[in-house]
């Protein structure tokens, strides 16, 4: 019994070292990032990792067109909004939401998922994606820009009547996620 114990033991201890091996090899091509916004009462925190484009085509090949993508890399994005607030043109309640997208050339969905957190707190995995557990989706606007963004960037600025945009930047491309208080 004792022997079997070793054994089962050592299969873990191995386990959870090649976990760590794995997320500290992916996490050295799309590191961790965050982007955070605070004004006028309104907290917004995103948790993401970034993908480099890496002389690639992006959209319409590594992020395939018309099928959910988890906006990243790695571990789902999160955002968390400290107060009730419309995204687009729909209301979510404060709290901490998977974002996943749906590109299109044209115009992208945003989805607001509330299945995002593993048993033990940490952010999941970015393919875990469960439609049944969507709070919004909502259609945005997908624009080219001039130049090219190395990166997968999300920042958020200030936006119109006391809210923000939340811009999601990668190759030639930028979209915009207007956020405001209720």
């Amino acid at each position: 019994m004792k022997k079997v114990l070793i054994i089962l033991l050592g299969i873990v201890v191995v386990l959870v070292m090649a976990f760590w091996g794995i997320r500290s090899y992916t996490k050295r091509y799309s590191p961790d990032a965050t982007a955070n916004y605070s004004k006028n009462g309104l907290k917004i925190d995103i948790k993401y990792c970034q993908p480099s484009k890496k002389n690639r085509v992006i959209f319409g090949n590594i992020v395939p067109y018309g099928k959910v993508w988890r906006t990243g890399a790695n571990e789902i994005t999160e955002v968390t909004f400290n107060q009730d607030v419309t995204v687009g043109n729909a209301k979510v309640e404060a709290g901490s939401y998977a974002l996943f997208s749906i590109p299109t050339e044209n115009e992208w969905t945003i989805i607001l998922n509330s299945g995002n957190r593993t048993f033990w707190g940490q952010r999941s995995w970015g393919t875990q994606y469960d439609k049944e557990k969507d709070v919004t989706r909502v259609k945005v606007s997908a624009n080219n820009t001039d130049s090219v963004t190395e990166r997968f960037t999300i920042d958020i600025k200030d936006g119109e009547k006391q809210g923000a945009v939340i811009h999601l930047y990668w190759d030639k491309l930028k979209v915009n996620i207007p956020v405001k208080k209720q």
